[in-house]
């Protein structure tokens, strides 16, 4: 245990050339013997132990990992057995079935939720004009707005849920406000009534940031549904994935017709539709209206998104499963909360967010316990490509420092998760004894 230590291993596994590994019978009270009987080095506020202990990229617990069966390799091999592999009647069944799941009108499948947002803000006509978002979100929510050229006008966020502040945005309307986007991180709903009312009244699109929220509800509706538009995420790490891929839902026809044009650099028909075996093959026959982009699904995808939908409840309730031991085993740690849950909302529990001070030196320890963990997000007015509409945000940009996403996917069992569990009881109490030390 206090042998020299394999600097060469070390940084092997920082690159992905030679990870290391861990005993089989590996349990979490070993991050105990570390913190306790080894040799020290400092690490932020903390003092932790070196080691020579190795993890397999297989022993390692991975912060994210989609879930997967004998559905979805029978659904993609039937389909490449099919010999139409494009945009055709699976992705059509697929944006069915999904826009049924979801309570909305129409869905059109697209190869990811940027694009949703980026053709969404074009049909909500926010040229040169403000959009009010969250500056709590993957950067590609606000690329999106520069996309589709309007201004982005960033939003602070509730301290215990991170999802976009109603006063917040109440304060920064203007008369040249279009639109908003609103995210629900992490899967726990955005106060929609309050948003809805907000934008009623000063006549703004809302659009549903729907990324991290299939499968999630806010008083019985399903989160993506009650927006001008919903745009979902497919992507590896989501609910339910395509590999990557997205959709957009709304229930105005106009939208879902022009998305559909968009989608496929503008022309009017799709190919599916213009080689169908039952009538004359003229392909060549449409024609092209606007300038569009090439964002559609295809039929690999869409046939694995199929699959996938059969077995998304269960694996929501898993996650919430997951979710809820995570919360009682951590109820009586001070100084280490999760995020908060609202009475009026069923969460997807897309992810599984802690909140402390030494964010840091959580994130060491739990690397050397073998387990995944990561931020999500740094604040997105914080990022060079847009500080000309950079503001102060005090609580995003004290909150985003304090964040720390652990482990959380439908295969994750109770002895990982409980690994999970220890590591973080073990790294607190420590910490709260150091603490105390220096205080003392």
């Amino acid at each position: 245990m206090g042998g020299p230590v394999d600097r060469s291993a070390r940084h092997s596994r920082r690159s992905g050339q030679s990870p290391r590994r861990i005993p089989r019978d590996y349990s979490a009270h070993d991050c105990r013997s570390q913190l306790l009987g080894a040799p020290r080095r400092r690490c932020g506020t903390l003092t932790f132990s070196k080691t020579n202990l190795r993890f397999d990229v297989e022993d390692r617990i991975r912060l994210f990992r989609p879930t997967f069966g004998d559905a979805e390799k029978k659904a993609l091999c039937d389909t490449i057995d099919s010999r139409w592999v494009g945009r055709g009647p699976q992705t059509i069944k697929f944006e069915e079935r999904f826009s049924k799941y979801i309570g909305s009108s129409y869905a059109v499948s697209l190869n990811s939720a940027t694009a949703a947002l980026h053709l969404g803000l074009l049909c909500a006509e926010v040229e040169g004009q403000e959009v009010l978002t969250s500056t709590m979100t993957f950067v590609s929510s606000t690329e999106a707005i520069l996309l589709a050229g309007g201004r982005p006008v960033f939003c602070d966020v509730e301290p215990d849920t991170l999802n976009i502040s109603v006063d917040d945005m109440a304060r920064k309307i203007t008369p040249t406000t279009r639109a908003v986007i609103i995210t629900h991180y992490g899967g726990q709903s955005c106060d929609m009534n309050s948003i809805l009312e907000l934008a009623a009244e000063h006549g703004l699109s809302v659009i549903e940031d729907a990324a991290h929220g299939c499968g999630g509800s806010y008083q019985g509706r399903a989160l993506g549904s009650m927006g001008t538009i919903g745009c979902f995420s497919f992507q590896a790490t989501k609910n339910m994935t395509t590999g990557e891929g997205g959709m957009l839902v709304t229930d105005d026809e106009s939208i879902a017709q022009r998305v559909r044009k968009l989608r496929w650099c503008g022309i009017t028909s799709p190919t599916w539709e213009r080689f169908k075996v039952d009538q004359v093959q003229r392909g060549w026959m449409y024609d092209v209206e606007e300038v569009g982009w090439k964002y559609e699904m295809n039929d690999l995808a869409a046939a694995l998104g199929l699959a996938q939908m059969d077995r998304l409840e269960d694996c929501n309730q898993r996650r919430r499963e997951l979710m809820d031991r995570y919360r009682r085993a951590f109820a009586d740690i001070d100084g280490i909360d999760m995020l908060a849950s609202r009475d009026y909302a069923v969460s997807s529990c897309y992810n599984a967010v802690v909140h402390l001070d030494n964010r840091e030196g959580l994130f060491t320890h739990l690397d050397t316990c073998g387990i995944d963990s990561n931020v999500h997000f740094y604040p997105n007015h914080l990022f060079r490509i847009f500080r000309p509409y950079t503001t102060h945000l005090p609580v995003a940009e004290r909150e985003w420092q304090r964040i720390l996403s652990i482990p959380l996917y439908p295969d994750l069992t109770d002895g990982e998760q409980d690994r999970v569990i220890d590591a973080v009881r073990v790294f607190a109490h420590a910490d709260t004894d150091h603490q105390s030390a220096v205080a003392g």
